[in-house]
């Protein structure tokens, strides 16, 4: 019996913990897990709130079932009014891809790069289409355990004004 209401009000606690969170917090969490190979292993050590951002520590293991620890950089933007979301964690990584195929389209010489430059943006837009895909699944992940898009009155993030881009 004693065992039950421990139980109770140590999973009560976790629960108040964690609605006393940000929401911003609750969805850098669940967007970081989603990337994981193994999930299970995630382990919260700290998060920041900060300006467009909530930095989360964490540790979970790798491939390779090696303990690590972890930093993630969550950004958020205005997504509609009085509402923001979360810039999908790949997105900067994809710019940079897409900056890239824009230079080497810009130094065209011969149709031997033409070729090259074809595959490199044939191949950034299958991932673009497998981010897209990733960013829907963590969207769903996310409304499962937060109020998303998340109101502004709700967080203390500071909202980028739009979701970043190549001009950027």
């Amino acid at each position: 019996m004693r065992f039950i209401i421990v139980s109770a009000g140590l999973l009560l606690t976790t629960v108040a913990a964690a609605q006393d969170r940000d929401p911003a917090e609750i969805a850098c969490e669940v967007a970081t897990i989603k990337t994981l190979k193994a999930p299970k292993s995630f382990e919260r050590v700290d998060s920041t709130v900060t300006g467009h951002r909530v930095i989360l520590t964490y540790d979970a293991v790798n491939e390779y079932n090696a303990p690590l620890r972890h930093l993630q950089d969550c950004e958020f933007f205005v997504s509609e009014p009085g509402k923001i979301s979360l810039v999908p964690l790949n997105m900067r990584q994809m710019i940079r891809a897409a900056k890239d195929v824009q230079r080497q389209v810009a130094e065209l010489k011969t149709q031997a790069d033409a070729e090259r430059v074809q595959k490199a943006a044939t191949a950034l837009q299958l991932q673009t289409t497998t981010e897209m895909m990733k960013a829907i699944t963590v969207t769903a992940a996310i409304k499962k355990e937060t109020t998303y898009p998340i109101p502004v009155e709700a967080t203390q993030i500071k909202p980028l004004n739009k979701m970043p881009s190549p001009d950027d």
